[in-house]
């Protein structure tokens, strides 16, 4: 998706920076049917789901330097923010 959306732009418009930042989201579980589980737990993976609701979002984005574009790369739900 993030290839298509850049494939058309010219080589200055392409370029960008990629940052970070974290928020805090509200807590909420939800049972779902599809999954047979319920949603809204700190999940990271196979090995990585624990019993602590989500109540923080940590979001990676691609901004373009001399365009005005955003692309979300990534972003995880923890139950924490980050350290300092």
């Amino acid at each position: 998706m993030f290839k298509k959306k850049i494939e058309h732009k010219n080589y200055k418009e392409k370029a960008c920076s990629v940052g970070f930042d974290e928020m805090y989201i509200k807590e909420f579980l939800e049972y779902s049917k599809q999954y047979d589980f319920i949603e809204g737990f700190q999940d990271l993976g196979t090995y990585f789901r624990m019993n602590k609701s989500v109540n923080c979002v940590l979001v990676f984005l691609a901004s373009g330097i001399y365009s005005g574009w955003k692309f979300p790369v990534a972003y995880y739900l923890s139950n924490s923010g980050v350290k300092k």
